[in-house]
C-alpha cells in the first residue's frame, strides 16, 4: 500500500489513515477525514481467495439448494432453488478469485485565510477556510463466474438468483413445472478509484471502476412466472437513498422461450486481462476466457451432463 500525503495545516481538519495488516490473509485500510463538521469515511478490506466448484445432481424426488458469496471487492452472488416431486437434472460450475494489490492514497489539505465578507467594513475580520481533496487508487481484482444447467418436469420448481457487481445487478426468479434452462454469468473488477472533496458543510464523492458484467440466458418454461431484472445502482449516501441509473424488468407467464445476452460495464483505464476466467457456457460458446482455468470435463463414470439434459424429463 502506498501513501502520499499533502501538508496538513488546517486547524479544523482531521484525516486518519490506518492499514489493516495481514491477518489470515486479510488486507485492508480505513480512512476517516473531517473538515469542520463534515466527515467522510471509507473502510475497505479483502481476503485473497480462490474457490471453484463443479457439481451436478439428477433423479426424482425433492431438491433444495442455497449459496451465497459476498465481500469480494463488491462482487456478490446469492441463489436459492427448491423443487417438489419431479424429475430433475441440475448442473453448476462456479469459480471465484480475489487478489489484493497496491492502494495509493493522495491527500491534499488546504487552509486559506480570507476576509469575512459577512461583516461590515469597520468590523472586518479574517476567517480560515479549510478543505481537503482525497484520491484513493485501488488495484484490487476479483472475478466470479457461474454456469448453470437445469432440466425439470414435475409438480413445481422455484428459483431465485441475484448477481451484483458493484451496483450492476442481474436478478431472476422462476416458478415452473416444466423447465429447460442454461445460463452463464461473469463479473470482473480490476481497479477502483475514489475521489472525495470535503469542505465545511459540503461533501462530493466520485467512484470510478474498471468492471464488467455479462449474463447469458437460454430457457424454455411452462409455469407461473419467469422474472428478469437488470439494474445499475449507485449508492448516493449524501441523499440517503439508492438510485437506479438503469432498470429493466421482464415477466413471462405460461409457456415461453427466452434467449438473451446482457453486458454492462464501466472503464476508465486499460483493464487487466491476466485474471483467470470461467468459460461460458459448458461448451465455451461465449469465449473470452484464458488458458489458466477452464471448466473440467464431466466425469462420465457417473451420470454425465449429456445424459441429464438430452433425456426428456
Amino acid at each position: 500500500m502506498g501513501l502520499d500525503r499533502g501538508i496538513l495545516a488546517a486547524a479544523f481538519l482531521v484525516i486518519v489513515v490506518s492499514a489493516i495488516y495481514p491477518s489470515e490473509s486479510k488486507m485492508g485500510y480505513d480512512i476517516i477525514a473531517s473538515v469542520d463538521s463534515t466527515t467522510w469515511e471509507l473502510h475497505r478490506s479483502i481476503l485473497n481467495t480462490t474457490f471453484s466448484d463443479t457439481s451436478y445432481a439428477s433423479g426424482t424426488g425433492t431438491f433444495r439448494k442455497y449459496s451465497s458469496i459476498d465481500g469480494f471487492v463488491g462482487v456478490q452472488a446469492k441463489e436459492r432453488w427448491s423443487s417438489s416431486n419431479g424429475t430433475l437434472g441440475f448442473a453448476e460450475q462456479q469459480f471465484l478469485t480475489a487478489r489484493e494489490g497496491p492502494v495509493y492514497i493522495k491527500i491534499n489539505a488546504q487552509e486559506v485565510t480570507i476576509p469575512d465578507e459577512e461583516k461590515p467594513e469597520e468590523e472586518k475580520k479574517f476567517v480560515t477556510r479549510s478543505s481537503a481533496e482525497l484520491t484513493v487508487d485501488e488495484y484490487w481484482r476479483a472475478f466470479y463466474g457461474n454456469n448453470k444447467r437445469i432440466s425439470y418436469k414435475g409438480k413445481g420448481i422455484r428459483g431465485a438468483e441475484t448477481f451484483n457487481n458493484n451496483g450492476d445487478v442481474v436478478a431472476t426468479r422462476i416458478d415452473s413445472w416444466k423447465l429447460t434452462r442454461e445460463s452463464g454469468y461473469q463479473a470482473i473488477v480490476t481497479r477502483t478509484m475514489v475521489d472525495a472533496s470535503i469542505k465545511p458543510g459540503s461533501l462530493d464523492v466520485d467512484l470510478r471502476q474498471n468492471r464488467s458484467t455479462r449474463f447469458k440466458l437460454g430457457m424454455s418454461s411452462i409455469g407461473v412466472l419467469s422474472h428478469l431484472g437488470v439494474m445499475r445502482q449507485e449508492d448516493e449516501r449524501k441523499y440517503g437513498r439508492i438510485s437506479n441509473n438503469l432498470a429493466m424488468y421482464e415477466d413471462y407467464m405460461g409457456q415461453h422461450t427466452i434467449t438473451l445476452n446482457i453486458t454492462m460495464g464501466q472503464s476508465f483505464s486499460q483493464p487487466d486481462l491476466s485474471i483467470p476466467r470461467l468459460e461460458c457456457c459448458f461448451g465455451g460458446d461465449v469465449g473470452g476466457g484464458s488458458e489458466s482455468w477452464r471448466p473440467p470435463a464431466w466425469d462420465r463414470s457417473r451420470a454425465s451432463s449429456d445424459h441429464i439434459f438430452s433425456a426428456e424429463p
